[in-house]
């Protein structure tokens, strides 16, 4: 269906307009998007490796953040994270797949406070901060019985698979995760959620670069509020593999909200979110290359999680 409704936003700008487009992008633009997205990733494995306590070579886990960011991108409803403890695992990195799950655990928990933190300055840098507030206000009552009938289903669906008998298999192992979760420093989670931060800010600069390259020019607190919403976009139910489609009509959806006419908006989407792929694919490469360069040679030093959850992996 995604590759459907691309198809069909090509087809209604016409190749030849596309064609067009393409060959006013430029280059100088995507190079800046290129090496901010790659410095983003240095800070994500410096994140990851503070919260998981690693005595590994920083280009080491540099390659597997590439790769595992390449599998957030590609596939839908953020299955991509699988790749994260299998490839922690694979280049030996952690003993088992459940040492490495407590890091994710984590870097998801706090990018979705950042995300929320983010959308609060993003509007109010707007000046759009009393009218969402007001808006909020006004629909809370009526939220009021979904949300309630939605907590008391959510229970009753939790107790139900409580009893199961996977669910009594998979205990031991999330009581690990949780114990070790739980026990994580206060200075390091402070760090790790400051250069959770930095990577959003970096991420939304080198956005507007990406954006200036097709030749749409926005307000940085608008590219702050499009790139942090778009980050929601991988839990929608109707998301695809590679967000195809699904992505360029919401890029469509912000550019034509803030006035840029339809089909320069279509062009220009479809542009952005090729050459988001590309980028990812050609950071991901360079990051198997650099993996299969320095191979398995470099054993971790981070305990593994016993039973009871002790010797958390994450204190350094």
């Amino acid at each position: 269906m995604g590759l459907l409704l691309a198809v069909a936003l090509v087809l209604w700008v016409g190749l030849d307009a596309m064609l067009a487009s393409i060959r006013r992008v430029r280059p100088g633009d995507v190079a800046v998007y290129l090496a901010l997205t790659g410095g983003t990733y240095l800070l994500r494995a410096l994140r990851f490796r503070s919260l998981i306590g690693l005595d590994v070579s920083l280009p080491k886990l540099y390659g597997i953040v590439s790769l595992h960011t390449l599998m957030v991108n590609l596939l839908p409803f953020s299955a991509g994270d699988l790749a994260y403890p299998v490839l922690l695992k694979r280049y030996r990195i952690s003993r088992t797949l459940i040492d490495s799950v407590p890091s994710l655990v984590l870097v998801r928990i706090q990018d979705l406070v950042i995300t929320g933190a983010l959308l609060m300055v993003a509007v109010a840098w707007l000046g759009r901060g009393r009218e969402t507030v007001e808006l909020a206000g006004s629909a809370l009552p009526g939220l009021g019985g979904p949300v309630i009938v939605a907590i008391l289903a959510a229970a009753v669906l939790g107790r139900t698979v409580a009893r199961t008998a996977l669910a009594r298999r998979l205990a031991p192992a999330l009581r690990r995760i949780w114990l070790a979760v739980r026990d994580v420093d206060t200075r390091v989670w402070l760090a790790t959620m400051a250069v959770g931060v930095m990577i959003r800010l970096i991420a939304t600069i080198s956005v507007s670069y990406l954006f200036s390259s097709v030749g749409i020019e926005l307000s940085l607190p608008t590219v702050l509020l499009i790139t942090t919403l778009y980050t929601l976009l991988p839990l929608l139910p109707a998301n695809v593999v590679a967000g195809i489609g699904i992505t360029e009509a919401y890029l469509v959806a912000c550019f034509v909200a803030t006035g840029i006419d339809r089909t320069v908006a279509v062009a220009a989407s479809v542009q952005i979110h090729g050459l988001q792929l590309l980028t990812a694919g050609l950071l991901a490469g360079a990051g198997f290359v650099q993996l299969r360069y320095l191979g398995t040679r470099e054993v971790s030093t981070m305990p593994a999680v016993d039973q009871a959850g002790r010797a958390a992996p994450r204190r350094r």
